[in-house]
Formats: structure tokens, sequence, C-alpha cells
């Protein structure tokens, strides 16, 4: 594991998902809001939820970073599920500075505080040249919190089967 099992800023919380999770990671996945830009859109039923917290544990030990549950520190409250993704896009391995949070917890630049935060910790991590953030086309919110993380518009692809954009940012010069 390259990342510490919990990590922290002003007024969030990472900490690594665990199975106890299902019902914080299945509350996150029945609201309609936040599915409409992820995936096909549609609501995932407890086997796919199962089976999606599964892959993020596993992904901790086979590529050494992952999403993590997101708790507003204020209140212990989870936010939703933010962090280092790894895909295969194109034929290229890269990481993903990846931010999904409940509605309640839109508006408040807790998305930007969250991608902000992963992609320090992704440039300080690895080695790769450039982090991505792949957004629905019609998700103008998170489109603008890439944008705000220093992102700009890369490419246009699909991800199994969905079209996204890819925002991409470069390693700094000298890091």
């Amino acid at each position: 594991m390259f990342l510490p099992a919990t990590l922290e800023t002003e007024r969030l919380r990472f900490r690594l998902f665990n199975e106890d999770d299902l019902d914080p990671l299945r509350l996150l996945h029945s609201d309609p809001l936040v599915m409409r830009y992820l995936g096909n859109g549609s609501l995932p039923d407890d086997k796919a939820t199962r089976e999606t917290l599964l892959r993020i544990i596993r992904m901790y030990s086979e590529k050494g970073a992952g999403l993590y549950a997101t708790e507003w520190k204020a209140t212990g409250e989870f936010a939703g599920r933010t962090g280092l993704i790894s895909w295969t896009l194109d034929s290229e391995t890269l990481w993903e500075v990846g931010y999904t949070l409940r509605p309640q917890f839109w508006g408040k630049g807790l998305a930007t505080e969250a991608a902000r935060f992963w992609k320090q910790k992704g440039f300080q991590t690895f080695t790769d040249p450039f982090l991505v953030s792949l957004i629905h086309p019609e998700n103008a919110k998170s489109i603008r919190v890439a944008q705000k993380n220093g992102m700009t518009f890369w490419k246009e692809t699909l991800i199994n089967g969905n079209a996204v954009k890819a925002f991409r940012i470069d390693r700094p010069a000298g890091e």
C-alpha cells in the first residue's frame, strides 16, 4: 500500500473502505442524482454494489491506492467516495482523480477540496506524467471541479461503452 489507511484535509477525512461499508456505499449508489452520471446511469442492485465494494478493496493491494470512504469531519457522516482510480484507457494505464459525493454535500466546495488533495497525492505517490478525471459529458458540475483542479479537456473516449470526457493535468515541471 502506497498511501496511509486514513488521510485528512481541512473538512474531510478519507479512510480505506472495508466490508462493513456496504450500507454507506449502497446509500450512495441508490441515489438517482448521484448515479445519473456514473456508468450507464442505472441504479445498481445490492449484488452490483457489493461487487463494487470488493473491487475497491482489491485495488488497494493490486494497485497501491484506490477510492477512499470520504467523511465530513464536522459530523463524521459518510459523504461519498474519492481517491485515485487506476484505469486502462485506450491501451494506456493511468490514474484518475475521482470524486463522487452525496447530494447534501454538493455546493460546499468539498469535491474541489478532495480533488485537489488527491491530485497532490497522485503526483507524490506515482511517477505518471499526468493525472486525469473521467467525466460524463453532461456533468457540468464535475467538469467545473476538474477545471478548478487545474485540469483541461484532453479527449473524448469510452469506458465500458459509456462516453466520457477526459480532463488531464500534467505533472508540474521539476516534480
